[in-house]
């Protein structure tokens, strides 16, 4: 996410980096110019070639970025950092080039500017018709991080909000046109919300990723935050932190990892630069109807994103898949090997660190009967630069723990991914949202980008794209089902405005229902 669920650093040259990543080098860079340790600088002239000793420096943690990924102007910026972070890390094993001949050697080979991506073609629906509705939640600029269609207590379905700027977590009513919501909850700065049953009395309840505050930052005020159902199936809910002291986190997700008849959670504590972990919280017991955690440490890295749970092998026991992002920029299960332990092996990995992961999905794309990964990379609120690599990709389970990649479409600035049988054929498409940084769209002023696009599958692997909105790219959170049982699917898209509102101006809607409408309608 990464302004919602990260907001990173130019990870490019980072020793163990981040922006809402996991561990490793520290705080603020120095406002110096080049390296201070100048004890530790070896002269490349008399050592090897400045190529192999930038390789064997930035590579020793991440894959070494291209020169062209920045223009020629950021690198000093770039290289600054890289040293920075370096100089700040508990690391000193490295063989440390000069400042001077690292940024000679970027600079050279890099262009003048990036390439701009294509402009957009303008709407074309592929045939689609929607009737639009838009819900005003808050006075405050909007920065709606995650939306969630769910069962909610006896009230029958409600679209579930989390607000990471104003901490609310809304309920909406998405049945009528007047988007009836209240706040269930007032947290820090919740992230994602997800249904669960802790206590296995069979209630309605859900676990909160609360990121602490808003902006990133090390710090240990993230949690994981449970939301108990009170006074019976009445839609009411009291706040129990089920964790804390954690740095931000931004992903929670409840199965039954031991086997044991009771619900555990997966925690992406996705930091900053120096802090950030994947966690498993054992569930223990009851007590007084609150559970009881074990912490156990399953991955020391920052920058996760999500983990969805899913039996991947089929061997009984709950796996997870992790979207690990920063300079890591890494896709991954981890088998459940058996209480308290899992093995993780790569789905994907970018030969970049500079890839700008989003989010993962995981969903039967082609329908083979095997849990496919929707994966997104359009995260660019680490250097604000529009990238023609940000698109949605297929990342095909072809069993035997083998994957294939396939890059379905282009989207600067993508940042979510869904699986939808929008046209209602059989099969499923995917739907697609983007979120850019104001500073990126004035620095590309005049570029009109597609904001929200749908892929239409005609056959697996072959997908068209059909345009349903174009320069409105602020929506970091999609939700998609059948909101009004009409036998179609409709979408939601949540706002994340990333200018500060003006103090004369209206506030600006929160949440955007596209209500997919009979094609003869006319509406």
């Amino acid at each position: 996410m990464r302004v919602l669920l990260k907001v990173r650093l130019p990870k490019i040259w980072s020793i163990i980096l981040f922006l809402l990543v996991y561990s490793g080098c520290s705080a603020e860079p120095s406002p110096t110019v080049g390296p201070t340790k100048a004890t530790t600088i070896h002269n490349a002239n008399n050592a090897t070639a400045i190529d192999e000793q930038v390789t064997q420096f930035c590579g020793a943690c991440h894959p070494v970025p291209a020169a062209d990924e920045f223009p020629r102007e950021a690198w000093p910026e770039e290289v600054q950092q890289g040293f920075d972070l370096y100089f700040q890390s508990p690391r000193d094993d490295l063989r440390v080039p000069l400042f001077s001949d690292v940024l000679q050697y970027f600079q050279m080979h890099a262009p003048d500017s990036l390439r701009v991506p294509q402009s957009s073609n303008g709407v074309e629906t592929g045939g689609m018709q929607f009737k639009k509705t838009e819900g005003v939640f808050s006075e405050s600029s909007p920065a709606i991080s995650h939306l969630n269609w769910t069962q909610f207590s006896d009230e029958g379905y409600m679209l579930l909000a989390t607000d990471m700027r104003t901490g609310d977590v809304w309920a909406v009513n998405v049945r009528s046109d007047e988007l009836d919501s209240r706040v269930i909850t007032k947290l820090d700065s919740p992230a994602h919300i997800e249904s669960c049953n802790l206590t296995g009395d069979g209630r309605r309840e859900f676990v909160v990723a609360d990121l602490g505050e808003f902006r990133p930052a090390d710090h240990d005020r993230g949690r994981v935050v449970w939301l108990q159902p009170v006074g019976g199936e009445t839609g009411n809910y009291r706040e129990v932190v089920l964790a804390d002291s954690l740095a931000r986190v931004a992903d929670v997700q409840a199965s039954d990892f031991d086997l044991d008849g009771d619900e555990d959670l997966i925690v992406a504590e996705f930091g900053w630069r120096q802090t950030g972990r994947i966690l498993y919280l054992e569930n223990m017991a009851s007590s007084h109807d609150v559970p009881n955690f074990e912490t156990h440490v399953v991955d020391s890295r920052h920058g996760a994103i999500h983990v969805p749970p899913v039996d991947l092998n089929r061997d009984g026991k709950m796996d997870f898949v992790s979207l690990v992002s920063q300079e890591h920029e890494s896709v991954e299960v981890f088998f459940n090997e058996g209480p308290g332990l899992f093995r993780s092996d790569h789905i994907f990995r970018p030969n970049t660190p500079t890839f700008g992961s989003s989010g993962i999905r995981l969903t039967d794309l082609d329908g083979d009967g095997d849990i496919d990964v929707l994966y997104t990379n359009g995260d660019m609120f680490d250097d604000f630069f529009l990238r023609t690599s940000h698109a949605i990709h297929w990342l095909e389970n072809q069993g035997a723990e083998a994957w294939q990649h396939h890059e379905l479409a282009k989207m600067p600035g993508v940042h979510r991914a869904l699986e939808a049988d929008l046209d209602c054929d059989g099969d499923l498409d995917v739907v697609a949202c983007s979120l850019i940084p104001q500073a990126a769209l004035d620095r590309n002023a005049g570029l009109q980008l597609d904001s929200l696009i749908w892929l239409e599958q005609k056959s697996p692997s072959e997908f068209i794209r059909h345009v349903l909105e174009v320069d409105s790219c602020r929506h970091a959170a999609l939700e998609v089902g059948d909101f009004d049982g009409d036998g179609d699917i409709d979408l939601a898209v949540g706002n994340f405005v990333t200018r500060d509102k003006d103090s004369e101006s209206e506030p600006e809607p929160s949440l955007t229902l596209w209500r997919n409408t009979p094609r003869d309608s006319g509406q």
